[in-house]
């Protein structure tokens, strides 16, 4: 990490970690998987075919599957 950052930037910088210590990593690839369906099925994107569109909804799934079992297991050993 730089040591030359300016205090504006290193408050800056503080307030990005604090934002994502709020949430677990689970309920962030949740909100980022919510906003990416909303977009995929709002938006006219042209070059996306409704297949692909169902395959990143599919994959974004996964993901926050993953997440969520990997919060679960970290549960377990504690």
């Amino acid at each position: 990490m730089k040591t030359d950052l300016s205090q504006s930037e290193q408050l800056l910088l503080r307030d990005v970690r604090n934002f994502f210590l709020t949430d677990t990593c689970a309920e962030i690839v949740g909100s980022m998987n919510a906003m990416v369906e909303s977009l995929l099925f709002s938006a006219d994107l042209e070059n996306v075919t409704p297949t692909m569109k169902g395959d990143i909804v599919n994959q974004l799934r996964v993901v926050t599957f993953l997440s969520k079992l990997n919060e679960n297991c970290d549960r377990g050993r504690a």
